[in-house]
């Protein structure tokens, strides 16, 4: 699939006015940060340095922000054509690697349980027609059944191995039990961190919704804590193990391979080849290939 025909900086021009009109600067420089998400800019002027995001929705940004478990916001708007923008500053900071998992899994986990048990948030999260983990996996299997869809042929030699995948994971959703879905990062990666001197953000809150915990506590288990440290990190998420952590820990894994509707994504055949290597492990059994080192 071609890259999409968008420019990461369509809209500089109403960035830079809204910024003028909002914070004390004369003149701002514009650069591009890492991700291929929503349109991004940092934003440098003499009063400082800005993160700036369009098309995001601020209201779960200003709710996790005054919990301290996003960055502050500090202004918030909508450009001239509808599109929404918030500012928040840019911190000095890096992701996360392994090891800061293990040293500060209480951190981790009470970032993401107070994420989940946050009243407020679940009230503005669009509601699903259900409330159990079953539908919600079933439902996360048909979006991911669709994404895989649309670049099966550009994958056509693995794409056996990705179907008879998702046929056996749809008869280990339908062995699901259990209720009470809880707002939901969706994608709790380590790009999605961000570590401070003075203490640790949930980033990117783009893809929220009302799921199971499992999605988020799963994926985080997978990809940075070895089984030595898991029923401790679930302890202090607050969240008792169940059987949906195995298969949704797959559907995410295969789930970030793919290119995300909406944004500046490419689908490139040779980092999905390397990267499907970890999808295949979990479907066999065995450990994240890539160590916790």
């Amino acid at each position: 699939m071609p890259p999409p025909s968008r420019d990461r900086f369509a809209h500089r021009g109403e960035v830079e006015a809204f910024l003028r009109d909002r914070f004390p600067s004369a003149a701002w420089s514009f650069t591009a940060p890492k991700g291929t998400g929503h349109e991004t800019y940092f934003a440098r002027g003499t009063g400082g340095d800005l993160f700036v995001k369009l098309g995001s929705d601020p209201q779960r940004i200003r709710l996790l922000a005054g919990l301290g478990l996003t960055p502050p916001m500090l202004a918030e708007g909508a450009l001239p054509d509808g599109t929404s923008i918030l500012v928040q500053p840019r911190l000095e900071g890096r992701a996360p690697t392994r090891a800061d998992y293990l040293a500060r899994l209480e951190d981790f986990a009470g970032i993401l349980h107070a994420t989940h048990s946050c009243a407020p948030l679940h009230a503005i999260l669009p509601a699903p027609a259900f409330d159990d983990f079953r539908s919600a996996g079933s439902e996360a299997l048909g979006r991911l059944r669709r994404r895989w869809e649309a670049f099966r042929s550009a994958a056509r030699r693995h794409a056996d191995f990705v179907d008879r995948s998702l046929d056996r994971l749809a008869g280990d959703i339908d062995a699901f039990r259990g209720e009470g879905l809880v707002p939901c990062h969706r994608d709790p990666c380590n790009a999605n961190w961000l570590l401070t001197p003075e203490r640790l953000y949930l980033l990117d809150l783009d893809s929220m919704g009302l799921d199971d915990p499992a999605l988020d506590l799963g994926a985080t288990l997978w990809w940075y804590l070895p089984p030595s440290h898991r029923d401790r990190f679930l302890e202090r998420s607050g969240c008792p193990t169940h059987a949906a952590f195995k298969a949704r820990m797959a559907l995410h894994s295969l789930a970030i391979l793919l290119p995300r509707e909406g944004s500046f994504d490419v689908f490139k055949l040779e980092s999905f080849t390397e990267r499907l290597e970890d999808f295949r492990a979990l479907m066999e059994g065995r450990e994240n290939p890539q160590g916790y080192d």
